[in-house]
């Protein structure tokens, strides 16, 4: 995506002056910006766009001091950049059995319209069965009994539903000697 980002210099009597004004990214591998003012998103997130003049006084020979070159001003906007839509969710368990007494993560990916998978950080989990498996506080997927459900995540609008099979559990006590 992309935005246009316009400055001008105004004196102190409200008059617009003949100043040059550049732009510069401090994040410039997740937003760009080119002597247009033509901004360009590359990745989600905040950042700082800062317009600049040139330094009053500067002349292009020699090497003077930075006082003695001028003043310049300048000017910082903050750029929020929104992750592109969410249009799908991936509910992933862990490989293998699922025993009934314990508890395992689930892992929910997104996948937005331009069909690159991105982080999901807010979403839901419901199971269908509570009886066989529930979600703690913690978003852990806690195997209650042996059985079957299916957890749905949700998402920005988007649902997602994988279906679970838990397994009796096999061991039933462990002893630890020190």
């Amino acid at each position: 995506d992309t935005a246009n980002l316009t400055a001008s210099v105004v004196g102190s009597d409200g008059q617009p002056l003949d100043e040059e004004v550049f732009f510069f990214s401090r994040a410039r591998r997740s937003v760009t910006i080119d002597r247009t003012g033509k901004v360009e998103a590359l990745a989600p997130g905040q950042f700082t766009i800062v317009a600049r003049t040139r330094r009053r006084g500067a002349t292009a020979e020699g090497q003077e001091s930075r006082v003695s070159l001028g003043d310049r001003l300048t000017a910082e906007v903050s750029v929020t950049i929104m992750p592109p839509p969410l249009v799908a969710l991936n509910v992933i368990a862990p490989e293998g059995r699922l025993y009934a007494g314990t508890e395992v993560d689930l892992q929910v990916r997104g996948t937005d319209d331009r069909g690159a998978e991105r982080a999901v950080a807010s979403h839901s989990l419901v199971s269908s069965a509570p009886q066989v498996a529930t979600i703690t506080s913690f978003g852990r997927l806690e195997l209650r009994s042996p059985g079957s459900f299916t957890v749905t995540a949700e998402a920005e609008g988007v649902k997602s539903a994988l279906d679970i099979q838990v397994h009796a559990n096999p061991v039933v006590s462990i002893d630890l000697k020190v």
